[in-house]
């Protein structure tokens, strides 16, 4: 961490030792500085989930229901929305942000657990974003994607991902064929 080469500490896992205080994982905590800590806390809420915000980590991908979303934006977390081969809880939580679209700049779509089957049959963010149109949502005010750590701003940008991606079958998409990390897309709507 301090050659900088190390900017990011993904996925605190072991939650259970984070809420518990456990000295190890504790270590890697302070060691990591102030470089963003991403979370993993399936269930976690009430007093457990103050705890584990204690720590740093300020977001998660493990979100399966509302109450559990509401709650962890509710304590200020960003709410990584997930999509992927073996969880799909954007229909799920599509109507945190349709209730409310001041959610939204908070929440970012992202994949997890992509398999060379799902690219292959479904796509990668372009299928996110073809379901979260089936739902509903208004995307005409998408303000950055990219990834984790960076993000790609400029909506002509964004307008002729969306304008590709939508259009082409998922082998054909921009994506395809390329190794990425999780990818987001983040949005923002007028209120």
């Amino acid at each position: 961490f301090d050659s900088g080469l190390v900017q990011h500490l993904g996925e605190m896992m072991n939650y259970p030792a984070v809420i518990a205080g456990d000295p190890e994982v504790w270590g890697k905590i302070l060691a990591a500085g102030n470089v963003p800590l991403t979370g993993h806390a399936p269930g976690v809420s009430g007093k457990s989930l103050n705890a584990y915000l204690v720590s740093g980590v300020n977001s998660d991908h493990e979100c399966v229901n509302l109450d559990e979303a509401h709650e962890k934006l509710s304590r200020g977390m960003w709410l990584m929305i997930r999509e992927g081969a073996s969880f799909l809880d954007l229909k799920t939580l599509l109507p945190l942000i349709k209730s409310n679209p001041l959610n939204a700049a908070r929440c970012m779509v992202v994949s997890d657990d992509i398999t060379a089957r799902y690219l292959i049959e479904r796509g990668h963010m372009d299928e996110k974003i073809r379901i979260m149109l089936r739902e509903g949502l208004d995307l005409q005010n998408i303000s950055g994607f990219g990834t984790e750590a960076e993000s790609l701003p400029g909506k002509s940008r964004i307008s002729r991902f969306l304008t590709a991606t939508l259009s082409t079958s998922p082998s054909e998409s921009p994506t395809s064929g390329r190794t990425a990390g999780r990818l987001c897309v983040m949005m923002t709507f007028s209120a």
